[in-house]
């Protein structure tokens, strides 16, 4: 996590992929972050604080780029982010976040 060196004190929000539609593949990600950032973990002397982790980024956008169906709404993507977000349990410290929707496409 070389990233990291010369930006102590910075706080980050770090996302998983939503995209992918693989709640396994965001779980995996979630506790790789938060194993990460944990005590003694490759962040940990970086001095980088993880603020929240962040599910998914941009799903406006996936039904015009094949990530989903072309009927895509934001009532199907409720559901699935309660499905990602049940399923990606961080320590109690750490902030799951809905990701930023900014195309105006929905």
């Amino acid at each position: 996590m070389r990233l990291f060196t010369g930006f102590p004190g910075t706080h980050m929000i770090w996302g998983v992929n939503f995209a992918s539609n693989s709640t396994s593949n965001a779980v995996a990600q979630a506790q790789a972050i938060v194993a990460t950032f944990a005590s003694g973990g490759a962040a940990d002397s970086s001095g980088v604080i993880l603020d929240s982790i962040e599910i998914g980024s941009a799903a406006d956008l996936y039904r015009y780029t094949g990530r989903r169906g072309p009927s895509y709404n934001t009532t199907q993507y409720a559901e699935q982010w309660v499905v990602y977000d049940l399923a990606v349990v961080p320590p109690k410290s750490l902030l799951i976040q809905v990701a930023g929707v900014g195309s105006g496409h929905y």
